[in-house]
């Protein structure tokens, strides 16, 4: 499974999945995502096209076609029929938005980092963090201090982070939002310079 639009770059909540595959076509061919079945915008025999339903949480996703075929004399109906192999996919959440601040102390430094995507309440988070720079290269992985359920803003204490710039990725179940590494780059980034 790849996005139908960039199939070398990481799926959004905005992508539309393309899922490859053989003898996809049938009476009704369905996608069991999220433990719904999804009505594909295009199925041909070989690929099926679904956007990203609503709702759905950043990391790993498993994703099933269902064909249901009718049966029946004189009416037919549509009854369970062939089921594919399970695939994966990987929703990653990105960065819309970073902000330097403080902790509730007022005093402690923090940083809010906003995604596009909903997280769920046991879903596991962290903040990366990973100096620019090659010469002094640092990364530090932290767990957001505040983290309230359901929520896209997340803030951390920077209280163990020396000064520097780094790269900002927020990492939900394994799945990071995505950095630029170009410094040519208009998209560069996104980056923090602490403190």
């Amino acid at each position: 499974m790849v996005a139908q639009d960039a199939e070398d770059k990481p799926i959004f909540l905005d992508s539309t999945l393309l899922v490859r595959g053989k003898r996809f076509r049938s009476d009704s061919s369905l996608v069991l995502l999220g433990g719904a079945e999804r009505l594909p915008t295009a199925v041909s025999d070989s690929n099926i096209t679904l956007p990203i339903p609503a709702g759905t949480q950043p990391g790993p996703h498993g994703l099933q076609v269902v064909q249901k075929v009718l049966l029946g004399t004189p009416t037919k109906t549509l009854h369970r029929g062939f089921e594919s192999n399970v695939g994966m996919f990987v929703l990653s959440p990105r960065t819309t938005g970073i902000t330097k601040t403080t902790l509730a102390d007022g005093v402690t430094p923090a940083l809010r980092v906003e995604v596009d995507v909903d997280v769920g309440p046991n879903q596991r988070v962290a903040l990366l963090l990973d100096n620019t720079s090659a010469a002094g290269a640092a990364s530090f992985s932290l767990t957001p201090a505040v983290r309230p359920v359901g929520e896209t803003k997340f803030l951390t204490s920077l209280a163990t982070v020396p000064a520097g710039r780094y790269f900002v990725r927020l990492q939900v179940d394994g799945a990071a939002s995505p950095v630029d590494l170009d410094p040519a780059s208009v998209k560069f980034g996104p980056t923090v310079t602490l403190p």
